[in-house]
């Protein structure tokens, strides 16, 4: 291919690529400020090691009110944004998770303390308004989910 050829090729693809509209999202970065509607699902384990080994991220619960400072394992499996982005999700439990607990739960006091009590072992939807600065989560929903159909 002559060399004048090639370059119209080399520009062609360049204009391309700067018109994609896949280039804006993969540029972009999750917005660590504000509060998010965030989705999760996962199994509440009684360790870290029980809890990576059921998803893909081990994280904590901690509780406001609690003098016993409870904290609750939970591997991940699941995590969206209201607008279903699971990216953004992702990289804001990923960014959380080297604290300690991970998600603060403030609320309101009949769901956090259904989350506290359920056993180890259960799988369960939690969805709620997260605040991302401050990690503390708002509940709405604490779903104990069905275990896994027997292979």
């Amino acid at each position: 291919m002559p060399v004048r050829g090639l370059t119209a090729c080399v520009a062609a693809l360049g204009a391309l690529l700067l018109l994609s509209p896949a280039r804006g999202r993969a540029q972009e970065s999750p917005d660590l400020t504000g509060s998010a509607s965030i989705d999760l699902k996962g199994t509440l384990a009684a360790d870290k090691a029980a809890a990576s080994e059921a998803g893909w991220q081990a994280i904590t619960f901690g509780f406001t009110g609690q003098a016993d400072n409870t904290v609750r394992w939970f591997g991940v499996v699941h995590a969206s944004l209201f607008d279903g982005d699971t990216f953004d999700a992702r990289s804001i439990i990923l960014r959380a998770s080297h604290y300690d607990p991970t998600l603060t739960i403030v609320g309101p006091p009949e769901l956090a303390k259904k989350l506290r009590d359920l056993p180890n072992g259960t799988r369960v939807s939690l969805g709620g308004l997260l605040v991302i600065s401050t990690r503390n989560v708002l509940l709405d929903v604490v779903k104990p989910l069905p275990p896994p159909a027997a292979q």
